[in-house]
């Protein structure tokens, strides 16, 4: 508050966006409980919950990400996919066209574990499952120029994604 209070004094407006894990909303109450407003009313107004991915098309949004508005390495003009595979990405190959097969395989990962709850995908998830499939079928592993669902399937399991849903059940 003193930092907000010293710039405000010299005409700046100080933007304060936390980040956090559900329990600073808990933390947001105690606040608001002990009447300490001031800090809720500069710090804590509005929260928003960050979701992971949901369905088919949030899947093609990001992978379309690797496809076309990323640059690797940084300044040479190459996307992801076209560095991971670059013979299979003149040739026609694009991750956004997994998509289908990469959710498909997300659901059968989550029923084969038992896990029913509303589909949710955290991104750190989805990130390490795709840069999995780069490392270990792109140029530098296989060198495939498709890919199945036995690789995303892989992907899958060695993102730890499936193990951390069912400890995330245990939790809550």
């Amino acid at each position: 508050m003193d930092i907000n209070n010293e710039l405000d004094s010299l005409g700046i407006s100080l933007t304060a966006v936390l980040v956090g894990q559900k329990e600073l909303i808990h933390q947001r109450s105690a606040f608001q409980q002990a009447k300490k407003l001031q800090l809720v009313g500069r710090f804590m107004i509005d929260d928003y919950k960050f979701i992971g991915l949901k369905t088919l098309d949030d899947m093609q949004t990001c992978l379309a990400g690797y496809d076309q508005f990323s640059d690797y390495p940084v300044g040479c003009g190459w996307s992801f996919t076209r560095y991971f595979f670059p013979t299979a990405f003149a040739n026609g190959f694009r991750l956004e066209d997994c998509a289908a097969d990469l959710y498909d395989c997300f659901l059968s990962a989550r029923t084969e574990s038992g896990l029913y709850k509303a589909l949710e995908i955290p991104m750190q998830y989805l990130t390490l499952t795709v840069e999995y499939v780069l490392r270990r079928y792109g140029r530098n592993g296989a060198d495939l120029e498709q890919l199945s669902k036995t690789q995303w399937k892989d992907a899958i399991k060695n993102s730890g994604y499936i193990l951390a849903e069912m400890n995330q059940g245990v939790a809550e």
